[in-house]
């Protein structure tokens, strides 16, 4: 299957270029083409898939002690019942949030402020894995997979500019990460503890600011993807600087362009385990892309023979 997709994105981009080179209206819409094969293909790299039988059965023995086999669950992000904050202030459940929503950030500057959910790296509400869940001195608690990021200091009295960033799993008492405090500021909290344990979902939302805020904790957008293989922990700062290029500012500036084609292609991928395969979902994208260059009303995922968001 993975090979039948592969050459038929590569056809999709053979096609796209030969016709751009006819005349600047084929070349418009080979633009167009070529920025939804990118869309749909960083939906369909980061979409996880839910646990098996012998998954599960391999991840029970992994925490059997001793470990009788080493197993590493799919990668994702926050849990089901992780919240950000809305707009107006009040938290909202991830399994609530759509592309467009806009949440609370900070800025680079330390700020809080709003952005738009440009992109979803993961939206899985049924997906089970494992997630590590670090609690701290001020009675801040966050749940995310162990190779998420999070912007992490050494000391107290770190600036948020002189941030680094650390994959959950190496999180432990002695560092230190940014909580948003009653008052609504933004400070430092020791971690006091961090523990591993099982949840349902897997929620990833991007925002243009790249550091949303997570449980009122501060957060990266960014986990594990493409380069992580060749990125050690010691080195996993580099991570945020690799991937912001493209699934910030990038997707951020297509989905201003454009949200509503943003939105259709994503609701032909983000569908329940039960829904269409992934050459179904491809042509579901090729489709609403078809009806937004043409004009036309789109027709929702579902009654196309996917089910929405």
């Amino acid at each position: 299957m993975d090979v039948v997709k592969g050459v038929a994105t590569l056809a999709v981009i053979g096609s796209a270029l030969i016709l751009g080179l006819t005349n600047p209206v084929t070349a418009i819409f080979s633009a167009i083409m070529l920025g939804v094969c990118l869309i749909a293909w960083l939906i369909d790299l980061f979409r996880p898939k839910p646990l098996s039988g012998p998954q599960l059965v391999a991840l029970a023995l992994t925490k059997m002690s001793p470990p009788l086999c080493s197993f590493t669950p799919p990668s994702g992000c926050f849990s089901a019942d992780s919240t950000v904050r809305s707009a107006a202030g009040t938290p909202q459940p991830l399994l609530s949030l759509s592309l467009g929503d806009s949440v609370s950030t900070v800025t680079p500057e330390g700020r809080i402020e709003t952005n738009q959910v440009h992109f979803f790296g993961h939206k899985d509400p049924s997906s089970l894995t494992v997630f590590f869940r670090v609690a701290t001195a001020s009675g801040h608690a966050l749940s995310l997979t162990g190779d998420h990021l999070l912007p992490t200091a050494l000391s107290p009295d770190t600036l948020w500019r002189d941030r680094t960033f650390k994959r959950a799993r190496t999180v432990g008492p002695g560092d230190y990460i940014w909580v948003v405090q009653p008052g609504g500021a933004v400070a430092l909290s020791a971690v006091q503890r961090v523990h591993s344990h099982m949840a349902v979902g897997l929620f990833n939302p991007y925002t243009e600011s790249g550091a949303t805020i997570v449980d009122d904790v501060v957060t990266s957008d960014h986990s594990a993807w493409l380069l992580d293989p060749l990125i050690s922990d010691k080195y996993a700062w580099l991570a945020p600087i690799l991937y912001a290029p493209l699934l910030q500012t990038g997707l951020a500036a297509v989905y201003k362009v454009s949200p509503g084609l943003v939105k259709a292609i994503s609701e032909c991928f983000y569908v329940t385990a039960a829904a269409g395969t992934s050459v179904a979902d491809s042509l579901c994208a090729v489709q609403e892309t078809w009806r937004w260059a043409m004009g036309q009303d789109r027709v929702s995922p579902a009654s196309a023979g996917t089910l929405g968001l």
